[in-house]
């Protein structure tokens, strides 16, 4: 009997040790899968923030390498120019003359023009004629060979201008028989090139960088904090340029030993390099809130297994208190998997969240896309989304609307005569006049294609939209640009007029083309004068 019980005893011990066991064993396969899918996840969300941060500085680092090539392209238009002019005449031509003083589309610091010792012959700044610059770096590559090449210099401090850092852009001059005449040289402020990024207003973690392929950088702005000249040859950046000339990577900067995430371009014209980066902690500081919810989801549900697998262990010599411990075992797993789902949900709206935020950013780059390349107004596409808009506007709530079209007199015989260089310049002008003239923010002035251009004035009746013709005409008129194939040897415009006093359709086919009518009769009519078109109904 006793050895019956004895045996008994040890089957129930045998037991228990098993079941005792099993729950151990299931308990770390449970804190295991726990914490691979704590980790996958974190691994896969942290993937897919650089991911989106670095298509964000792709896009970023795109639409400044463009601002700045756009930038570049222009200023060496006016120093071709200006090159041309001075190897054909030998001097200093009145062109000349007239296209430093009058280019207002580069915001330079100077356009000047140095002779072969360096001396300073014609600039945009009086004082500069006479000052000596054969000590300059520009000057000194450009005596040293003719690379027939646009050359940017080193940032430095100017003379002048104390205090202010300056870098040049400059092209040789060249006498008939190639040896050396002199240079062309525009000095622009750094901060310029950075002016298209401090409009995006990204924040203060933010930065860009325009590096020479030299090493030095032209300029760097982090926040509100500009550096210039500061040598970065040591930068991993460089070992990336050579592998690749456009990449992104991930590294601590050699100035602040900050981390961040990089996007950069190997402009392919130009020594130059640019890059757009942000700091890993701005860039991911939503990823490391949701990491440590993680974390901490992680071990609240681990430390809750554990204790449920050693409730367990302690209570499996009794069924109904096993039986107990269970269901409340799976009340508190219920508990943690709802309150998972909340955070998984917490977390997918802040997903949404930051894919809204990049729409935006992806909008405003395709805001940018609305504005015309060479004048810096808007473009056709914009005008007729606008005009279409405005049309559909004035027909529900029954108000006027005014349509201006715009004509520079003679435009063909001034690009004959000065060449597209010059001419280019004169649209841009125009284009300037025309914005500035209209000063409601309801009415627009954009080019409409070559040298013509239209104006939208919503709610305007007649009486108006002719007062505002006129008063852009004697705008454009009071310039008093140069051109002897024109009516008092000066740029004037023509414009027709048209107005859809209470419009029946919302399509603008009618109006734009009243107002097309009206700008060939005023052309007709001798030009350089308003003309209104005699449709009522439109």
């Amino acid at each position: 009997m006793i050895k019956v019980r004895n045996v008994n005893v040890n089957a129930k011990v045998l037991i228990r040790s098993r079941i005792s066991l099993f729950i151990g064993i299931f308990a770390l396969i449970l804190i295991g899968i726990v914490w691979l899918d704590t980790i996958t996840r974190i691994n896969f969300e942290h993937q897919a923030e650089v991911r989106s941060t670095i298509r964000i500085n792709n896009n970023l680092s795109k639409a400044f390498e463009e601002n700045v090539r756009r930038d570049l392209e222009d200023m060496d238009e006016v120093l071709l120019f200006l090159k041309t002019e001075y190897e054909t005449h030998g001097r200093v031509t009145p062109a000349m003359t007239t296209r430093i003083e009058t280019t207002k589309s580069i915001p330079a610091l100077h356009i000047s023009v140095a002779d072969e010792r360096g001396n300073f012959l014609a600039s945009s700044r009086p004082e500069y004629v006479g000052i000596n610059v054969s000590d300059r770096e520009y000057f000194k590559s450009q005596l040293s060979a003719d690379s027939n090449q646009l050359f940017l210099s080193k940032p430095f401090q100017g003379r002048v201008d104390v205090g202010k850092w300056i870098f040049h852009v400059s092209r040789r001059l060249n006498k008939p028989d190639g040896s050396f005449s002199g240079v062309v040289v525009i000095g622009v402020e750094p901060l310029y090139f950075s002016n298209f990024y401090r409009q995006m207003n990204l924040g203060k973690d933010y930065g860009v960088n325009l590096v020479g392929r030299d090493g030095i950088t032209r300029v760097r702005l982090v926040g509100d904090k500009m550096d210039v000249g500061t040598d970065i040859r040591s930068a991993s950046l460089f070992s990336h340029v050579q592998n690749d000339a456009v990449g992104s990577y991930t590294d601590r900067s050699i100035i602040d030993g900050t981390r961040r995430i990089y996007s950069y371009i190997a402009m392919p014209d130009y020594p130059l390099i640019v890059a757009v980066f942000v700091s890993e902690e701005e860039a991911l500081a939503d990823f490391y809130q949701r990491q440590y919810r993680y974390y901490l989801t992680a071990s609240l549900l681990s430390l809750f297994i554990a204790l449920i697998s050693g409730l367990l262990i302690w209570m499996v010599v009794g069924k109904e208190k096993l039986e107990n411990q269970l269901r409340r075992a799976k009340d508190g797993l219920e508990i943690k998997v709802a309150q998972r789902t909340t955070e998984l949900q917490d977390a997918h709206d802040e997903q949404q969240a930051m894919n809204e935020e990049l729409q935006a950013m992806n909008d405003e780059l395709q805001r940018l896309s609305n504005v015309d390349g060479l004048t810096g107004i808007a473009n056709r596409r914009f005008f007729d989304d606008s005009l279409e808009r405005e049309c559909h506007v004035a027909m529900r709530i029954g108000k006027p609307i005014s349509l201006i079209m715009v004509d520079i007199d003679f435009f063909k015989a001034y690009n004959d005569t000065y060449g597209h260089q010059l001419g280019d310049e004169c649209l841009r002008i125009i284009a300037t006049t025309l914005a500035a003239g209209v000063k409601r923010s309801t009415d627009l002035v954009a080019r409409y294609g070559g040298e013509e251009f239209v104006v939208i004035l919503p709610n305007t009746d007649a009486v108006g939209a002719i007062r505002v013709a006129e008063k852009l005409r004697l705008r454009v008129e009071n310039l008093c640009l140069l051109h002897s194939g024109s009516l008092g040897n000066c740029v004037t415009i023509s414009l027709g007029a048209a107005v859809s006093v209470q419009p029946k359709e919302s399509t603008p086919l009618p109006l734009i083309a009243a107002a097309d009518d009206a700008l060939y009769q005023a052309k007709r009519e001798g030009r350089n004068c308003v003309r209104m078109s005699t449709q009522q109904e439109l």
